[in-house]
């Protein structure tokens, strides 16, 4: 239990530093719909499509993530 714990807290973590930048870049954003996850009419091949485009940049964030 303390492992999931521990993992949870460093993906909370991780994905608000996230959010943050995407507010600080885009200040339009509302940060509270991102919680509600994909818009009604993503099909699952647009998700992996905007998945497959992320990953240059989530890797990058990660460098600056203090895990």
């Amino acid at each position: 239990m303390a492992l999931k714990s521990f993992v949870r807290e460093k993906a909370i973590l991780s994905s608000s530093q996230t959010i943050v930048v995407v507010k600080s870049l885009y200040p339009q954003v509302d940060v509270q719909a991102v919680g509600e996850g994909f818009v009604a009419n993503c099909t699952k091949e647009d998700t992996l499509a905007l998945m497959v485009k992320a990953q240059g940049a989530a890797a990058a964030l990660v460098e600056n993530i203090e895990l």
